[in-house]
């Protein structure tokens, strides 16, 4: 029975610690997402998607007409500051090609690095409230004939011209032998990082900005920035893309706000989850713990009273208690420790923070010693306190 029940809290520690590290990785994540910077003001910024038919918008000419006609019915709104088109939002995710940099050294195209492309229209950076750390927006005449300009980000610059002046160099989108050669793109620009990818994922946070003359979109964002709650024109939004064309169907009306808050939800969910089992498992292991520790006083009473009258004293008898729950501790603790390793390998998908963080093992294994210490530390005081006249009387 002894050994029975010891087991049982041996058990009851590993398994608080493997919840308790699965909670604080999920909670780190969370409030590493909940301090995310995507890079652009999120406040009273709406967003939708739109897609126009190959049937009905077959030409880039076709295409670049309707988004000019809808911004100058967005933009010409009440309530409406600045209204822009985008292939994606902010953590919406974005295309990513192959690329080489004018004069670099030749590279074999499997093995050429990949950028994030995304398409803009000019009133992008303005609508995001994104402001250029080098060199100027775009202007409505970028992208047009012999001005294939390009805004690149932060990340980009310092990664392919560190310590140089990006403005003014020359980089292209590659493509596999036997199609057309892209042109060539000058920076004009350099703007700050915006998140584009789940920050779980490991796609490359370099991005590339290209005027929409320069490649007009069939599936598109509105991002449109307000003067009113968002949520109060997203049906004038419909309205105004109907009134274009009112077979063209309006999807994810939405405002940023709300895209960060399902991006969290996973973290918010889970950790909530993980950390009410991890609390049940904290408090059953501290109730074992006491209840084990608690027994094997009133079992060895006799004998710690006969060592007591050979002349112990309360801080030996103290460490003697305390020896056969801190044991009892460790050993959940080893083994709690390597099934944790084990799981945050299942969780690495999702946790914005490393698996193995030695923060949150550290932090949960003090937790589980200082609760296991306190669970031990009742019990032991008790046996400190035993009469041993009393003690000797037990048979």
């Amino acid at each position: 029975m002894k050994y029975l029940t010891g087991a049982m809290v041996v058990v009851e520690v590993a398994l608080a610690l493997v919840l308790l590290v699965g909670a604080g990785l999920m909670i780190r994540s969370f409030m590493k997402m909940y301090a995310l910077d995507l890079g652009v003001d999120t406040r009273n910024l709406v967003t939708m998607r739109i897609g126009l038919p190959d049937t009905r918008y077959k030409t880039p000419e076709g295409r670049q007409s309707f988004h000019e006609r809808l911004l100058a019915r967005l933009n010409s709104m009440p309530g409406v500051e600045s209204a822009a088109l985008a292939s994606n939002i902010p953590l919406g995710g974005a295309e990513t090609r192959r690329f080489e940099i004018e004069g670099a050294a030749p590279i074999e195209f499997d093995k050429r690095p990949r950028l994030a492309r995304l398409i803009v229209t000019p009133e992008y950076f303005r609508t995001g409230r994104v402001k250029m750390i080098r060199g100027r927006d775009f202007e409505d005449s970028d992208g047009a004939t012999g001005k294939p300009n390009v805004v690149i980000n932060q990340s980009f610059a310092a990664k392919n011209w560190p310590g140089a002046d990006p403005l003014g160099r020359r980089f292209r989108f590659s493509v596999e032998a036997g199609k057309p050669e892209q042109p060539w793109l000058t920076v004009i620009g350099v703007c700050p990082d915006i998140t584009q990818f789940d920050p779980s994922r490991t796609e490359p946070n370099t991005a590339a900005y290209i005027p929409d003359r320069m490649d007009p979109m069939r599936g598109s964002a509105i991002l449109a920035r307000t003067r009113v709650p968002p949520n109060t024109l997203l049906d004038a939004f419909r309205g105004e893309v109907r009134l274009l064309d009112q077979d063209l169907p309006v999807i994810s009306p939405r405002t940023m706000e709300q895209v960060l808050i399902e991006q969290r939800w996973p973290f918010r969910v889970f950790g909530t989850l993980f950390a009410i089992f991890a609390a049940i498992g904290l408090v059953l292991s501290a109730v074992g713990i006491y209840a084990v520790v608690s027994y094997s006083v009133t079992r060895r009473t006799q004998e710690i009273g006969i060592r007591m009258a050979l002349g112990a004293t309360a801080g030996s008898v103290i460490r003697l208690v305390l020896t056969l729950g801190v044991l009892q501790l460790a050993i959940g603790l080893a083994i709690g420790l390597g099934a944790a390793f084990g799981l945050t390998r299942v969780l690495k998908s999702i946790l914005l923070v490393s698996p193995t963080d030695p923060a949150t093992f550290a932090g949960i294994g003090a937790l589980l010693l200082a609760v296991g210490g306190i669970a031990c530390w009742t019990p032991a005081r008790k046996a400190a306190r035993i009469d041993p006249m009393i003690a000797l009387r037990y048979e």
